[in-house]
């Protein structure tokens, strides 16, 4: 994914085609991305999540959000 982040105008990622996902995966998966150096500002223009199952999709978006704030928190 994050190769993809740098190269594409826009990356789409479903959460399909698995029995499910746990909550330390999406919150690496895509939390981790902040961490790695994405902005969220980035992240909204870049990355889209869907996915069958809203709550996996809110999950992982959550995570984004979750990271942002807390590299906001950390930068003051």
């Amino acid at each position: 994914m994050v190769p993809a982040l740098r190269e594409a105008e826009r990356v789409l990622v479903t959460l399909d085609g698995t029995r499910g996902f746990g909550s330390s995966f999406l919150e690496e998966a895509f939390g981790g991305l902040v961490r790695g150096g994405f902005s969220g500002e980035y992240l909204d223009d870049r990355l889209s999540i869907q996915g069958k199952d809203s709550g996996y999709v809110n999950e992982a978006n959550q995570y984004v959000r979750d990271a942002v704030a807390r590299s906001a928190g950390d930068s003051t």
